[in-house]
């Protein structure tokens, strides 16, 4: 699925900056996890704020994946259970 495609409502500039943010998440994660997470945790606040499913499920995988890095399981799996619904809910099961 294209990226953002199901969230067409969300404005251009929001969707662009909520994907940046997690591509440079994505990016950090095995070079600065602290980083990573920052920039998954701002990505993730505002794909909430605007509304932006995907980027949200996203930011919470990688937010999921810094957490069970340094060893804080109940946070990685809180996070990671959250963007699986997400991802469920809007049909992106490659996302999972």
């Amino acid at each position: 699925m294209k990226r953002g495609a199901r969230n067409a409502s969300v404005d251009e500039g929001n969707r662009d900056e909520i994907d940046r943010l997690n591509d440079q998440a994505r990016a950090s994660v095995s070079t600065d996890l602290r980083r990573a997470l920052a920039e998954a945790t701002s990505a993730s606040e505002l794909a909430a704020g605007a509304g932006y499913v995907l980027g949200r499920a996203r930011a919470l995988r990688t937010i999921g994946e810094c957490h069970g890095r340094l060893a804080a399981p109940d946070a990685a799996r809180t996070a990671l259970e959250e963007a699986i619904a997400l991802f469920q809910a809007e049909g992106d099961l490659g996302g999972e």
